[in-house]
């Protein structure tokens, strides 16, 4: 089979890569190509049809003879170079590849010539009827040599085909046209001499390939430069952090490193669970860990797989297979409200799925949706308490990057969980037990076509609820139906529970952007239809998958789309974090490879006041280690967070104030040899500061604990860290992968 060239795949890589398949396609059962005799042209009468023709006869030849699907090596360029694919399925409209993990689908009128023999070539290597059509295909155009060829390979399947072949070998005989004449598939070496393509479609190639190549390679290269790049040739030794030894946990399967003895007590049980995503040898890269745990008088700080509840693959992956109509694809990116208790994360695929998964106590009803086809998904954030997640995608058919909006629900009218409002009321604070999902719509990045990341934010992390009594108590308390209820989350001592305004900032990598939504029609339309009067808040009784149904979609109602407010320069930019505090004080953060994180002031749209271009500004910048491609939050602070530098193999706190910003701590460890995510865990009963980090050559997760760790709901004894407990750091443990981890998402358990 002769290699395609790029500019044959460009029309590929604008819709193949790009018009994504429905998800259904990914893992249909793959059977035989069910070898049904096509209707074949009899004797020496035989005269090709015109190409068009052929080309639909071979099409339909296709579609009939994998009606069933197929597991079909395909040598074929569909990115820019040529490269093994796996045919998938076909139907009247389209035909679906797998490359990378990643399904690929094209419509026939956009398939090329060669990428459509190269399939049937491979389709039809052991059915002599579909060799013939596909003959017919290269006589039609003018291809006698490879119809020739063909003929020969139909023969030697079946005699069966003997016939046939010979009209047409009579007709070749009298039309042949030559090589010189016949050769329209030239060589990529031949193609590139003949056309040069411009800069701007060869570099939107080169990204496009690089977000959809989801093997361990490709996500190597998302992640940008690592310690080798910038450190060839030096031998420098990084210093080994005491680990303390693992003891016997008195039940199975239990250990600890920190307290005991074991007693029979449990006290009171704490501990951390959640996902960690990653690029697997084999399988479905999201597996269920548990981060911490606290019980019988014993502390865990290494990450380890749960005693119940499930591990890998993350247990909520079935549901996922379900709503996919089978594999959910490579996963992407996943994130969980950072401002309150999230049982649940929101994670999304590259097939385009969305889907939650929580912990061995905490799950709703395991929702889902499918964004639309050419929509590739980048990265996903959700805000403080649970209310939207906002995925970065690019859109291939239209060319541009735009933020998909989600409204989430967590109901403990679907669930009965005993610590979230008791009706459905989607789009407000929640503590993440997800029942439903609803895609609000998209918001267009202008000037953007490739968005990398993002970080939306309300402006509020209030925890408290206070009561009709003034006692602080639970979500499920409060009746909206009643206006005494509403009133004390408008104005009212919760007046400041619910978000009333935000942002979200979103990077671009190649393009080098950095570009601010003002979140605040969102969440004031969601304050004034739960909060104000009776007939707001009974329109969202009405509420369901309509776009017309609360909560509406932008399209019915687009007064609280999103707007873009600036769209600013920045070098390079790696990973991104908005403050979560609203104010004159709130922050962005935007890294660049080069180690430095830009300062961004936000002016209003931190706050309710209206929110223009000339409030996002870069107003500072604090220098961490190389390629930092990663910032997170350090929970229960509001003036300090992360940065995982990929490059320098470092982990560094920065502090933040009016005056600027300064690196507070560094972590270096010589068993962390190459950190690309960071998350500080939830604790609950105890006292501490503990992160997880994904080692993404590393192929393992490793916990570090720097602060002095208190039983504080467990008697009050204290703990140093290292072994004389005077250390600034301990590591916890480490917890080894098949495979190359790359995001933590975790939370305490109920």
């Amino acid at each position: 089979m002769k290699n395609l060239t790029a500019e044959d795949a460009e029309g590929a890589e604008e819709n193949a890569l790009i018009r994504r398949a429905s998800v259904s396609s990914v893992v249909r059962s793959f059977g035989l190509l069910i070898l049904t005799a096509c209707v074949l042209c009899d004797g020496a009468d035989f005269t090709p049809s015109d190409e068009a023709q052929a080309r639909k006869a071979l099409q339909e030849s296709l579609i009939k003879n994998t009606r069933g699907g197929g597991k079909v090596r395909v040598w074929i360029d569909l990115f820019g170079k040529p490269d093994w694919a796996e045919f998938t399925s076909c139907d009247e409209k389209q035909v679906s590849f797998l490359v990378s993990g990643n399904v690929l689908t094209v419509t026939w009128e956009r398939l090329k010539p060669e990428q459509l023999t190269a399939t049937a070539s491979a389709c039809f290597a052991k059915n002599a009827e579909g060799l013939v059509v596909l003959a017919d295909f290269y006589a039609a155009a003018k291809q006698t040599a490879k119809a020739d060829e063909v003929l020969t390979k139909a023969v030697e399947l079946s005699p069966t085909v003997r016939d046939a072949a010979a009209a047409r070998w009579a007709w070749l005989k009298q039309n042949s046209v030559g090589p010189a004449k016949e050769s329209t598939e030239k060589t990529t070496t031949e193609r590139d001499k003949s056309v040069a393509p411009t800069a701007g479609k060869a570099d939107r190639s080169a990204v496009l390939r690089l977000l959809t190549d989801f093997s361990l390679a490709g996500a190597d290269r998302r992640l940008g430069p690592d310690y080798a790049f910038y450190h060839k040739g030096q031998a420098e030794k990084i210093p080994e952090i005491w680990m303390p030894p693992s003891k016997d946990g008195g039940a199975k399967n239990r250990h600890y490193q920190v307290g005991g003895p074991w007693s029979k007590d449990a006290g009171d049980y704490s501990s951390t669970q959640g996902q960690i995503l990653y690029v697997p040898d084999n399988g479905l890269g999201v597996d269920r860990v548990t981060v911490l745990e606290m019980s019988n008088n014993c502390f865990s700080e290494k990450p380890e797989p749960p005693w119940w509840g499930g591990f890998r693959p993350e247990p909520a992956s079935k549901h996922w297979q379900q709503a996919a109509g089978g594999h959910p694809g490579a996963p992407v990116f996943m994130a969980r409200g950072m401002g309150t208790w999230s049982n649940c994360g929101v994670i999304v695929f590259s097939s385009g799925l969305v889907a939650t998964a929580g912990t061995c106590t905490g799950k709703g009803s395991d929702p889902a949706l499918l964004l639309p086809r050419g929509k590739i998904p980048t990265a996903i954030s959700v805000t403080n308490k649970n209310e939207f997640a906002l995925i970065t995608v690019c859109d291939v058919e239209q060319n541009k990057g735009q933020v998909a909006v989600i409204a989430l629900e967590s109901s403990a009218k679907k669930t009965g969980f005993a610590h979230e409002w008791k009706d459905d009321h989607p789009c407000l604070p929640n503590v993440a037990v997800f029942t439903r999902m609803k895609l609000l719509g998209f918001v267009d990045l202008p000037g953007i076509s490739f968005p990398s990341g993002i970080s939306a934010v309300g402006d509020t992390t209030m925890v408290r609820l206070n009561g009709p009594d003034g006692n602080q108590t639970t979500l499920r308390t409060f009746d909206l139906s009643q206006p005494g209820h509403r009133e004390c989350f408008y104005n009212g001592n919760n007046g400041h529970y619910c978000s009333r305004c935000g942002f979200a900032v979103v990077i671009s990598s190649s393009e080098g952007k950095v570009a601010f939504l003002d979140l605040q029609p969102l969440f004031a339309r969601v304050r004034e239809m739960y909060f104000t009067s009776d007939e707001n808040y009974k329109k969202t009784r009405d509420s369901g998958p309509d776009p017309k149904q609360w909560p509406q979609t932008f399209d019915v109602e687009p007064s609280w789309k999103p707007p873009v407010v600036a769209v600013l320069a920045q070098p390079q930019p790696t990973a991104v974090l908005a403050s979560m505090e609203g104010g004159k004080h709130a922050r962005a953060f935007v890294a660049s490879q080069d180690g430095r994180i830009g300062i961004y002031k936000v002016g209003g749209l931190a706050t309710e006041a209206a929110a223009g271009a000339q409030d996002a500004a870069c107003i500072g910048t604090v220098q961490v280690g190389r390629n930092p491609v990663c910032l997170a939050y350090q929970k229960f602070s509001h003036d300090s967070f992360l940065a995982v530098s990929r490059g320098d193999r470092e982990i560094a706190w920065v502090h933040y104030s009016e005056k600027g910003a300064e690196v507070a701590r560094r972590l270096r460890d010589a068993r962390l040899l190459d950190p690309v995510h960071v998350e500080v865990a939830d604790t609950h009963g105890i006292q501490t500061a503990l992160i997880t980090v994904a080692d993404f050559k590393g192929r393992k997760i490793v916990n570090y604990r720097y602060s002095e760790l208190v039983f504080a709901t467990n008697g009050g004894a204290r703990f140093g860290m290292g072994a004389d407990g005077k250390a600034d750091f301990e590591c916890g443990g480490v917890l080894e992968f098949p495979g190359a981890p790359f995001c933590i998402s975790a939370t305490n358990v109920n």
